[in-house]
């Protein structure tokens, strides 16, 4: 027969190995505790996020350029000119 301790030690391990989750030097989490937002979004690095209670979103940090196609730009003096833009998407 096995000892408890070892049948515990075999059932934790792997649950605290799966806990563990690495985010980006480029990503953001924000952990659900039930259901609720916990107050603060955790940043790079190591977190611990326990599967039954805890769930993480991962956020990109990184900028995205949209292309936008070039627009005719009338100046003061009725000069037609044809400008070329980036935008940033706006984040919410």
């Amino acid at each position: 027969m096995v000892p408890l301790p070892i049948i515990v030690a075999i059932i934790v391990v792997p649950y605290i190995l799966s806990a563990i989750k690495i985010l980006r030097e480029y990503e953001c989490g924000v952990i659900f505790r039930l259901g609720r937002l916990l107050p603060h979004a955790k940043g790079p690095g190591i977190i611990l996020v326990f599967a039954p209670v805890d769930r993480v979103v991962r956020i990109s940090l990184r900028q995205e350029a949209l292309e936008v196609k070039p627009q005719d730009i009338i100046t003061r003096d009725n000069v037609t000119l044809e400008g070329e833009r980036s935008d940033l998407p706006a984040r919410n």
